[in-house]
């Protein structure tokens, strides 16, 4: 993991005078960078999918949380997702009890053109539907080269 810190700062500044317009991306890289190396928890455990070429699922394994003890924010390039038991009377004798009940937070970095589109909790599986909304103005396109007149002196 300390790779990837010293690999975002080394680069970032070389980078620079030569990639126009891309200072935000280096923030969001950086600030994931931050993130991986931060001490967090790898609960709840999480899958990543790629539907096609601009869908996703976030999926985390939630079992035994009610939906009103989850929230997910998203606020400019993060994601995040919260949770937190309701306080139960302690009526019950357990034997074992290892069903995760603790509270937690999972945060994720996004690009400018992910947009959270839909949550929705089934079977302890929250998903989290996002969309890659690209502008046409940044998909690939082909530029014609014009033919032009040679200036006569």
């Amino acid at each position: 993991m300390n790779n990837i810190t010293s690999l975002t700062s080394a680069y970032f500044d070389r980078l620079l005078p030569t990639a126009l317009g891309f200072e935000n991306t280096f923030a969001a890289l950086d600030n994931a960078s931050h993130l991986l190396t931060a001490t967090s928890t790898a609960f709840p455990p999480v899958n990543i999918i790629k539907k096609d070429e601009y869908n996703f699922i976030i999926e985390l394994a939630i079992a035994g949380y009610k939906q009103d003890e989850i929230e997910i924010t998203a606020e400019r390039n993060s994601l995040k997702v919260t949770g937190k038991k309701a306080e139960e009377e302690e009526t019950r004798n357990y034997l074992v009890k290892g069903i995760a009940g603790r509270k937690f937070s999972r945060q994720f970095v996004l690009s400018d053109t992910i947009v959270v589109r839909d949550a929705s909790l089934a079977d302890g599986i929250l998903s989290i539907q996002l969309e890659n909304v690209v502008p046409e103005d940044q998909k690939l396109r082909k530029i014609e080269i014009k033919k032009t007149a040679l200036l006569e002196s």
